[in-house]
């Protein structure tokens, strides 16, 4: 029996079977995260505090970060090129403050979760993070928010299968659907072709199309 998830050549590949076996682990270690608690200042971090990175996140910044643990470097592993990361999500900013919006899965709360900005960057599980910002304009941020809110107001659920086309959403699928969306280009986020299987890569959300704003190695 050939393997379902594979490394050739430093890259992950994926047999008949593998992209479930990664998002079952990407919900497990995604959801380990959202629980942890609201962390302010949390050392030892190299740069600005978790405080002063917050302040420079906007309206409909794409927020990315890599947790610790081999699950989360297997699922980086799966990038075109940018390995540095494993999940994703997308700010909004309520009453001052940004939240980030992400899909999650796991045996429970499966789904869209809104997190706090520092709970999502928490050091505590993750030893990378970044803020990229797409160029939107105002009707494009007005648009990404209605979007979210449907979704908040009619959720769908997580998609353990890794698919595209059906209406369960994975974390990096979501955005890559929300902006394809808010820009009306199907073409403006693509996916990728592994072994024939299509899915949404996380670099593929913002090479060439965002402007990094943040980037930063937790020890």
């Amino acid at each position: 029996m050939q393997p379902m998830v594979k490394v050739i050549k430093g890259k992950l590949v994926l047999g008949r079977g593998g992209a479930l076996v990664l998002l079952v682990i990407l919900g497990g270690i995604n959801r380990i995260a959202s629980k942890d608690q609201y962390i302010t200042n949390r050392s030892p971090i190299t740069g600005p505090s978790l405080d002063s990175v917050v302040s420079m996140m906007k309206q409909g910044d794409l927020v990315l970060r890599r947790g610790r643990d081999i699950a989360s470097f297997m699922i980086s592993r799966t990038n075109n090129k940018d390995q540095n990361y494993s999940h994703c999500g997308l700010v909004q900013v309520e009453n001052g403050y940004p939240f980030v919006y992400h899909f999650i899965g796991g045996d429970q709360a499966q789904g869209l979760h809104r997190d706090s900005a520092q709970v999502f960057l928490s050091p505590k599980h993750n030893n990378a993070g970044a803020i990229m910002r797409y160029e939107l304009s105002e009707g494009e941020l007005q648009k990404q928010k209605e979007l979210i809110i449907e979704l908040r107001k009619n959720p769908r659920p997580y998609d353990n299968e890794f698919t595209l086309g059906n209406e369960r959403l994975y974390c990096a699928e979501f955005i890559y659907k929300v902006m394809n969306t808010v820009k009306a280009d199907s073409n403006f986020i693509r996916t990728r072709l592994n072994n024939g299987y299509a899915y949404v890569p996380l670099d593929a959300l913002y090479a060439g199309k965002t402007s990094l704003i943040w980037q930063m190695t937790f020890k």
